[in-house]
């Protein structure tokens, strides 16, 4: 829609030349205006109209993915680790509990279009799947070794449902237009990242001395359809839509 607007935006043509009257720096005889190139000048205007288009286009975008909600006893138990974390490592920047999820596709930016095409798709997978529970496991970071870029919580389903439900928004997501990842799925729950290098001896450190320390366990019902809004602030994320699993069949594992 906002493409078509281009030529509507440019369509409005040069007002001028249709009022007619003495206007000042106009040739009559000629019909241009006095020392303007009409041609130049309409190209001008097209290029301005794109501009403004794709600006259009860019803020309607959405920055989505697909996750797992945490329930509120699983937030309060990272919460618990990120504060024996932080005593060792306080430069670190801590996700805040509330933002935590499980991660199963990011999507990155879609249009409007796209977002329902995705709801269609996450209704399908739900259709396929039935409640199945996970625990946090052990800490850990991205890369495993050399400089610390992530620290994070592993995550133990050891049914293989979750594997299946991931492997089955991955695929249903690819049918309609998204780039399957390539890299294998590590199921994990982000609790801070790092920026300074010279601090990663130091953060598995604090690692070792949290030996033990476990995320609660919690049953899954559903996937979520994501948008994040970036702010100063930081990210805030808003359900789009929730696709509850209704299948009562014993579930399909991928080994």
């Amino acid at each position: 829609a906002v493409t078509g607007d281009v030529d509507a935006v440019v369509g409005g043509g040069d007002e001028v030349g249709d009022r007619g009257g003495n206007v000042c720096g106009v040739d009559h005889d000629r019909g241009v205006f006095a020392g303007v190139d009409p041609q130049r000048d309409a190209e001008d205007s097209r290029r301005t109209a794109r501009r403004a288009a794709k600006s259009i286009s860019f803020r309607l975008a959405m920055r989505c993915f697909v996750a797992i909600e945490l329930s509120e006893q699983v937030r309060e138990s990272l919460d618990t680790i990120q504060s024996r974390l932080r005593h060792d490592c306080p430069d670190l920047s801590w996700v805040r509990p509330a933002n935590i999820h499980l991660t199963l596709k990011f999507l990155g930016e879609i249009e409007a279009e796209q977002a329902d095409a995705v709801r269609v798709a996450l209704d399908g997978v739900a259709a396929r799947l039935s409640p199945f529970e996970f625990e946090g496991g052990g800490l850990g970071t991205f890369p495993p070794s050399g400089r610390v870029n992530v620290v994070w919580v592993g995550i133990e389903e050891l049914s293989g449902v979750l594997k299946t439900c991931q492997r089955e928004c991955e695929s249903v997501l690819a049918a309609i237009g998204f780039a399957a990842e390539d890299r294998p799925f590590h199921p994990h729950l982000t609790l801070a990242r790092n920026k300074n290098p010279r601090l990663s001896e130091k953060i598995r450190g604090a690692i070792v001395k949290c030996e033990g320390s476990r995320a609660v366990r919690q049953t899954v019902a559903a996937v979520t359809f994501f948008q994040s809004h970036l702010g100063q602030a930081g990210s805030r994320y808003e359900v789009l839509s929730l696709h509850a699993f209704t299948s009562v069949r014993p579930q399909r594992q991928v080994p």
